[in-house]
């Protein structure tokens, strides 16, 4: 059916985004002080990659909501990292260690 071709074209294709973080008050981004978050989803992965020097708020987990199935492994800078996952929430929840720059998750 249509319908099914339009899912298989869409899980085929790959989706970005970004991010901009800064203090969000005075001038610190004109002394580099900021932070760019570029997120990807392709078929099987979503990579979650930040650049910059401002560290904003200490994050020690993230959540992610809306997801069907269980993901394979979750790595923070190529390493596992603990995660669980609520099917009836369809909620997914990893550590995340300090100073990550790119975090991928695998379904």
């Amino acid at each position: 059916t249509q319908d099914a071709k339009n899912r298989a074209t869409m899980a085929e294709k790959t989706e970005t985004a970004r991010l901009y973080q800064d203090a969000g008050d005075g001038y610190g981004y004109r002394k580099n002080e900021w932070a760019e978050f570029f997120f990807e989803h392709r078929a099987g992965s979503i990579k979650i990659r930040r650049t910059g020097n401002f560290q904003g708020q200490k994050i020690i987990y993230g959540e992610m909501i809306g997801v069907i199935a269980s993901p394979k492994q979750v790595l923070a800078d190529g390493r596992e990292v603990k995660f669980t996952f609520d099917a009836a929430a369809k909620r997914l929840r990893m550590e995340m260690p300090d100073g990550v720059r790119e975090l991928t998750i695998v379904r």
